[in-house]
């Protein structure tokens, strides 16, 4: 019993951890950012707010980890506060700056910062904006005016077109003005020519990712000879739309009395997408159908069997829809086997025994009548019949069998003084039936009731084969 105790025990605490283990990951813990000042130049400072909310039931502390690039300076301030403690549903704000170290060119650039839970060692990146505008050199020679364009509504499925605008308002030529692009998403660069007062339109495609969510982002244009910027257009804004297709396409696999159907969805689109699998399921179809994973519900007074499910972009699903006919197959040829079997093996004569009472004496059975009832219950003649019967030894066989009855060939006496009654008959025809009777005295009167054996027949049919059969055991009682 302290066996069975302590392993009841343990299978509760592993449901419970299970259970806390899942709960604790299901609601962890978000990291967001609040800029203070996030548009720099080379030489300034940008300062950030990093803001860790615990969606966790418990306390939990966290640690902040900087990636290591040597073009860039991170420093928490104050320096202890990179690990710090949050309460259970409460958040807490840190302060860090940001400072490039090394010359960079002006544009958009996203450093990643990532929280560690100490408790759950799971982490959360976040990537933090800063943008680097450039320093105007007054003394350079060159003069060009840049317009940057780019469609406020894009398309992950299309290419991007991005149209640069360039003039050339000095009376030189500049052959190889670099163009930088940048962004969250878009971080390409190019080299145009530039002829004195030349007015040029540059179209550069660009391709982003088909998963790519819906966001909202700025494009830069930083356009500089050598180390110098000669041109910046900063912030032109522009959106990623969100689109869904789900595609679904079906497989049939079919085998004997089986079929298998693969059904796979895949979502084309950039969004989460909530789709139903329906599988129509008649009462006596649902028996032979199976669709794991799914339940069974009444649509429009049908019953069906229903999944639901969501994709996430470009996931695909596979679904496997089961109709397996071989069990009701195996039945049928068990049924149909039992049938070959009792048909081929039953006896060809079917034997019944009747007893009746003629006379009573005090109370007591002193005259019986038995009736045998011998039937051919086959298509086929059967012949050689033989039908024994046994007597008790209290009683004794009237030598005055009725009259229309066929009277035995042979009585003798069996064992235990009984007495054996025997028929032979030469043969009986398809579905023939005799009848057989005679009567038996007792010697005594048979107070309460009495039992009578079984008749026994045997045969040969139209190959020679033998058979036997028996009758039914016969009981009579006197109230």
């Amino acid at each position: 019993m302290n066996f069975f105790r302590g392993g009841l025990f343990l299978v509760f605490l592993t449901v419970a951890f299970g259970l806390a283990s899942s709960f604790c990951l299901a609601d962890s813990f978000e990291v967001d950012y609040a800029p203070v000042k996030d548009r720099i130049t080379f030489n300034d400072t940008a300062e950030y707010y990093l803001i860790v909310s615990n969606l966790q039931n418990f306390n939990d502390d966290f640690r902040i980890v900087f990636s290591i690039d040597p073009k860039w300076s991170i420093q928490v301030l104050p320096p202890r506060d990179v690990s710090f403690s949050v309460a259970a549903g409460d958040s807490k704000s840190v302060r860090f700056t940001v400072m490039p170290v090394s010359e960079i060119m002006p544009g958009a650039y996203n450093l990643p910062v990532e929280v560690r839970s100490e408790a759950t060692g799971l982490r959360v990146r976040e990537h933090v904006p800063v943008h680097i505008l450039p320093i105007r050199h007054l003394a350079h020679p060159h003069d060009i005016d840049a317009e940057l364009y780019i469609e406020e509504k894009i398309d992950p499925r299309e290419e991007i077109e991005i149209v640069i605008e360039l003039k050339n308002n000095k009376n030189h030529d500049i052959e190889k003005l670099n163009l930088r692009l940048s962004s969250n998403l878009i971080n390409r660069e190019e080299s145009v020519s530039l002829g004195p007062m030349e007015e040029k339109r540059v179209v550069i495609t660009e391709k982003i990712s088909l998963t790519q969510a819906p966001v909202s982002d700025l494009l830069s244009l930083n356009a500089y000879i050598g180390d110098f910027s000669v041109a910046f257009v900063a912030d032109v804004p522009f959106e990623v739309i969100s689109y869904s297709e789900v595609e679904k396409s079906c497989e049939i696999v079919k085998s004997f009395l089986k079929s298998e159907e693969v059904i796979v969805y895949k979502n084309l689109g950039n969004i989460y997408a909530e789709e139903q699998l329906n599988v129509n399921v008649g009462i006596f179809s649902e028996i032979f159908t199976s669709v794991p994973g799914s339940e069974v519900q009444k649509i429009d007074r049908e019953r069906v069997r229903v999944i639901g499910f969501s994709l996430g972009p470009y996931e695909e699903k596979e679904f496997r829809v089961i109709r397996n006919f071989r069990p009701l197959f195996s039945v049928l040829v068990l049924i149909i086997l039992v049938c070959f079997l009792y048909f081929n093996m039953r006896s060809d004569i079917v034997a019944r025994k009747k007893a009746s009472v003629i006379k009573t004496k005090e109370g007591g059975i002193t005259e019986l009548r038995i009736v045998l009832n011998i039937i051919n219950r086959t298509p086929k003649k059967l012949k050689n019949v033989s039908i024994i019967d046994r007597v008790p030894n209290i009683a004794d066989i009237d030598k005055d069998f009725p009259m229309g009855t066929l009277r035995p060939d042979k009585i003798v006496l069996g064992d235990k003084k009984s007495k054996i009654i025997k028929w032979n008959i030469d043969a009986i025809d398809r579905h023939e039936e005799r009848v057989l009777s005679y009567n038996i005295k007792s010697k005594l009167s048979i107070i309460g009731g009495m039992g009578l054996p079984h008749c026994i027949v045997r045969y040969e049919d139209e190959k020679g084969r033998k058979g036997s059969s028996y009758s039914n055991i016969v009981t009579l009682s006197v109230k």
